[in-house]
């Protein structure tokens, strides 16, 4: 689990996110399988450097071939944010109401 946390002037540290990882070595996958920023955090930027350092972990990993990402549909802020980093969408789990997005390209994130 990756948490990130925030100090303020106050020196108070406060959990803001984290993103829960699922490591599929034999199908040479890695899933974002939970990502949350806290209510009061949203909107920060948070949520961007949190997959973004996902995607730095997945392009320094050569156990995994592509990185993954779901959202339920109507969450169109996470498709967004997923899109614009390079995902790229893949099925649509009718069952879990969820679009599936891929990241496959290595590059210098």
């Amino acid at each position: 689990m990756i948490e990130f946390v925030e100090i303020n002037e106050k020196n108070y540290e406060a959990v803001v996110g984290f993103v829960l990882l699922d490591e599929d070595e034999e199908e040479k996958e890695l899933m974002i399988w939970r990502m949350m920023v806290d209510k009061d955090y949203q909107g920060k930027g948070y949520g961007r450097a949190i997959v973004e350092k996902v995607m730095k972990q997945f392009e320094a990993d050569s156990r995994f071939d592509v990185l993954i990402a779901d959202y339920v549909k109507g969450n169109d802020v996470m498709g967004k944010l997923l899109e614009s980093l390079g995902f790229e969408y893949g099925e649509f789990d009718e069952e879990n109401n969820e679009y599936v997005m891929k990241f496959i390209t290595r590059s210098n994130i």
